[in-house]
């Protein structure tokens, strides 16, 4: 199993892959907590980003991990700030677990699943439910999306076709080849 990440501080998106398959899908979301110093709340959410990918990589044995990394054009320093505490979140833990986790740039990862480099988010959304014979739905609040059992909304799927861009950037990477190849010798 692949685990493939959509770094951020407020909504990490993630998919779990088998066979080149999403599996399983999530958000993991941290809230700022106002009541507490900044760098107290940092910690925090760091933490808790930290602990909800150790549990989905124990629940699903991951074996391998990827991620879209900030590429350190955001708008602010607070912002660049955000996005290096969870990349650090997440690269510690997978360390941590001694599971290999590799990397890709935005761009790369637009490239690679919309064969455009300024690919939008409606974009992303509607290429991974394309692509994995998933589900887009009206409802009265604009859409909703689906490419497991979870049905989402817009909201947080953008953050899950983030992370089946990240698959679809590495997909053809030895690391994925390694884990695929492996898996199918245990299922045979």
């Amino acid at each position: 199993m692949i685990l493939c990440l959509d770094i951020a501080f407020s909504n990490i998106g993630w998919v779990v892959f088998r066979n080149h398959k999403p599996v399983r899908d999530g958000c993991i979301s941290t809230k700022k907590d106002s009541s507490i110093k900044l760098s107290n709340d940092n910690a925090n959410r760091s933490a808790y980003i930290a602990l909800e990918i150790e549990k989905i990589c124990k629940r699903y044995r991951i074996q391998a991990g990827m991620g879209e990394i900030p590429h350190g054009g955001s708008q602010s320093s607070t912002a660049a700030r955000a996005m290096g505490l969870a990349t650090a979140s997440a690269s510690a833990t997978f360390a941590l677990l001694k599971i290999p986790i590799e990397w890709y740039d935005p761009r790369d990862v637009k490239i690679a699943f919309c064969n455009k480099p300024n690919a939008t988010k409606e974009e992303m959304m509607e290429r991974a439910v394309e692509l994995y014979n998933g589900k887009m739905s009206k409802t009265g609040k604009g859409f909703s999306y689906q490419i497991t059992k979870k049905v989402w909304n817009k909201g947080r799927f953008e953050h899950i076709a983030d992370a089946c861009g990240v698959y679809a950037a590495g997909r053809h990477n030895k690391l994925v080849k390694q884990f695929v190849e492996r898996t199918r010798r245990r299922t045979k």
